[in-house]
């Protein structure tokens, strides 16, 4: 590691507080924070490689926040891998409660926080609720009766202004693939976010942005202005705001990082392909691709199917010595019925994998793969 490197290094751990080394995968590209000592670690983004020591580019400053990991969740996570795992029929022999506990890391990964101050000018339509008051005449019980009636509508004014105001922790992804991993393993209160503190920590892997500041700055402007607009509604003491339009300088802009718990294991496939399953390290929510054992299926069916050929040569043999011992004929028959039903049996473990790894092809992964 060259002198730039070293001290780039010795500057982020007395930011952070703690004694961190930047590694990378090969496979997935994606960098994490590493705590010294910590050797052979399998890469918790992707579980392909192990992860390598390298430079990166990294961001000055410790995190600002930080959404701990669940004091409870310790505890639940054993009956969270049982039901995740349980619902599949049949599993590889890697993919089993004890191993995805074996496996189990714990991860940080970041969501970029933005301060900004907004000078400029606003347009908005602000829409204000009221009641119209109405009538609707029917007829029953050979009579006319009125019934009144109150419509809610809303009445749209235009309005402008000046603005002047600081926004604090916009949040804004720092993850190329952020959405697709929330959509697996839920959302975050983050109001449960702490000031950040080296003990918080410990000796968790924390997954670096894989996205620059410039790269999600169109993200941040939009959050800014939605809470600009949310203020302008709010001080406009209206009901609903549309046609919102922000004309303003964004100044003093300040970056930092918030830091979100997570729960990285995996597992391998029949095919030794590996696959990451995370959970959610505040709520509990587990989410991941669960292939069957298409190999495990095809076994069971040839054991299925090879009794009910074991019993249809018995059947034969009981009809033919029918003709000598009649008894045996209603054996037979029954033998006839037994391999129809193992013959029909068998037809499920052979089908139900693939039927099973089928619907899997649309779940999260990463590094994203073709279903082709």
């Amino acid at each position: 590691m060259n002198a730039p490197a070293v001290e780039v290094l010795n500057s982020l751990n007395s930011l952070w507080g703690l004694s961190l080394q930047p590694a990378g995968c090969p496979v997935c590209k994606q960098v994490h924070l590493v705590p010294s000592g910590q050797q052979n670690i399998i890469c918790p983004t992707c579980s392909q490689a192990q992860l390598l020591a390298q430079s990166a580019w990294l961001t000055p400053s410790a995190p600002e926040l930080v959404v701990p990991f669940s004091q409870t969740l310790t505890s639940q996570i054993p009956a969270i891998l049982e039901n995740f795992v349980g619902e599949v029929r049949f599993k590889a022999d890697d993919f089993s409660v004890e191993t995805l506990r074996q496996r189990l890391r714990p991860l940080y990964w970041t969501q970029w926080l933005v301060d900004s101050e907004v000078i400029g000018s606003w347009k908005a339509e602000s829409g204000y609720d009221y009641q119209v008051k109405s009538s609707q005449e029917f007829y029953r019980n050979n009579t006319w009766q009125t019934h009144e009636l109150l419509e809610g509508r809303v009445r749209w004014e235009i309005r402008l202004g000046q603005i002047k105001r600081l926004y604090q922790n916009i949040s804004v992804p720092a993850f190329s693939q952020h959405q697709q991993r929330r959509s697996l393993i839920g959302d975050y209160d983050l109001r449960q976010a702490a000031s950040y503190h080296p003990d918080s920590i410990g000796q968790a892997v924390i997954q670096a942005p894989d996205l620059q500041t410039q790269e999600v700055w169109s993200n941040a402007q939009s959050g800014i202005n939605r809470q600009a607009g949310l203020d302008v509604q709010q001080a406009s003491q209206a009901q609903h705001i549309r046609n919102f339009n922000l004309d303003a300088d964004y100044e003093s802009l300040n970056w930092t990082q918030l830091l979100l718990p997570l729960y990285s294991t995996y597992y391998r496939d029949d095919d030794g392909q590996t696959h990451t399953i995370l959970i959610n390290g505040q709520n509990g929510q587990i989410g991941g691709v669960r292939m069957a054992s298409q190999r495990k299926g095809w076994q069971w069916a040839g054991i299925l199917a090879a009794v009910s050929v074991a019993a249809l040569i018995l059947a034969v043999l009981c009809l033919f010595l029918g003709a000598v011992i009649p008894p045996v004929v209603l054996l037979g028959t029954l033998l006839v019925f037994v391999a129809i039903a193992f013959g029909v049996a068998a037809i499920f473990p052979a089908v139900s994998p693939w039927q099973w790894n089928r619907g899997q092809q649309s779940i999260y992964r990463f590094p994203p793969q073709s279903n082709g």
